[in-house]
């Protein structure tokens, strides 16, 4: 379809060139009418106030959260200490996060509670008891705590431990005389240890990818929900019900109102300018989603004087290339145009044949694509596998995969078990 209709638009380039009407200036109805509309796009954003709606969700699977919290944790390295006792006899643990475990209780609105299971050695100087080094066991309840602290490249999703209980200690390799006295310090070290570090960034949400204004957890638990704002104008609303986390087929998943897509790409369109040599700028307009179609309106600007617009129907197909949503045209109509287009209008094929690349280039930008960074020293892979329209064409729906490779290891963590 889309070759069809550069051939067919190739083919006018020579009567467009001689067609013209010999003006050098927009037709100033023409101008106006643009200015106006690039103002409203590409206008600041109002600033949202404390009862903010989300106009996007993002949700984490339960194995994603339960894989971002360990790793968090183990970010955290070697805990080490020099404990005196008295009486000449110290300890010098050494201890690494062995195992974490998420379990189903939650201990706060945006915490998680986790097992963790420590182990490593422990020096010990005992006086007349000698001296030695013995393996230590420690297995605690943290809670941790999910916050959201922004950096310049966004927003950034962080696990903090909050609060140790339920500490249990496994002294039996040490002298008896020693582990009498040991006990109670050693536990204290432990939740002083766990708790006493800034929070460990578990993924970012990049502002390259979505543009945001405001972010807050919904729910934290089994899974975790983000209400996310974004930078749309004119962003729209998610009415549907929330999608609950074990219930995602993917690691995570997003939905994003379509009319807070439109707006996106509509400011893209004007801030990225005329696309071609004939001077074409394409607005998006509407846009209606239903499965795996899609059903766009844009203004076609012709910003070569005289100048004109046209109004263009597109209808065509949501896919995933290379990790990238796509909206792929079948077929485009002109459906309405401005008073100077009406002499043009041989040149329908070959303003859809253009519409079909720029349309389709201004609205990938509007999307989140797959991409890896490095976040708290492990490197993430974040995959686009599936997207579609819900909420009766309200909402566009993206999910992926996520893959963590924890610093200096080559084993890649997958919480789809990978």
């Amino acid at each position: 379809m889309q070759r069809s209709l550069i051939s067919a638009g190739a083919g006018l380039l020579l009567a467009l060139s001689h067609g013209c009407t010999g003006q050098t200036e927009l037709d100033p109805q023409i101008a106006s009418a643009f200015e106006a509309a690039k103002r409203r796009a590409t206008a600041e954003p109002t600033p949202p106030g404390e009862g903010w709606q989300p106009d996007a969700i993002l949700t984490l699977s339960p194995g994603l959260v339960d894989q971002l919290v360990s790793q968090g944790l183990r970010q955290r390295g070697t805990l080490k200490g020099i404990l005196d006792l008295g009486g000449g006899i110290t300890l010098s643990p050494e201890l690494k996060i062995e195992t974490v475990e998420l379990a189903a209780a939650r201990a706060c609105e945006t915490c998680v509670r986790t097992s963790v299971h420590l182990a490593g050695p422990v020096r010990y100087v005992a006086g007349i008891l000698g001296r030695g080094s013995v393996p230590l066991e420690v297995d605690a309840v943290v809670i941790v705590e999910i916050t959201t602290p922004r950096d310049a490249s966004g927003w950034v999703l962080a696990a903090r431990p909050r609060a140790v209980r339920k500490v249990e200690l496994d002294l039996k390799n040490l002298p008896k005389a020693v582990t009498k006295l040991a006990e109670d310090q050693v536990r204290s070290w432990a939740e002083a240890s766990l708790v006493d570090a800034e929070p460990t960034p578990i993924t970012t949400l990049s502002s390259d990818q979505l543009p945001l204004l405001e972010l807050r957890l919904a729910s934290v638990g089994a899974g975790i929900q983000v209400d996310l704002l974004t930078q749309a104008i004119e962003p729209g609303t998610l009415s549907g019900p929330r999608a609950r986390p074990a219930m995602i087929a993917e690691d995570w998943q997003l939905e994003i109102a379509s009319t807070s897509l439109l707006s996106l790409a509509r400011r893209q369109a004007f801030l990225a300018g005329a696309q071609s040599s004939l001077q074409l700028v394409p607005e998006p307009t509407a846009l209606s989603l239903e499965d795996d179609t899609f059903t766009l309106g844009v203004r076609l600007w012709r910003l070569s004087p005289p100048g004109w617009w046209r109004d263009v129907q597109v209808i065509g197909e949501l896919s995933i290339e290379q990790g990238v949503a796509q909206m792929a045209a079948t077929s485009a109509e002109v459906v309405g145009a401005s008073e100077g287009a009406a002499w043009a209008d041989p040149l329908a094929a070959l303003t859809q044949a253009a519409l079909i690349s720029t349309v389709a280039d201004t609205l990938k930008h509007s999307m989140p694509a797959s991409r890896s960074a490095t976040v708290g020293g492990s490197r993430i892979e974040i995959g686009v596998h599936a997207v579609d329209g819900v909420q009766r064409g309200a909402a566009l729906r993206l999910g992926g995969s996520f893959v963590l490779t924890p610093s200096g290891s080559d084993d890649r963590l997958d919480p789809a078990g990978g």
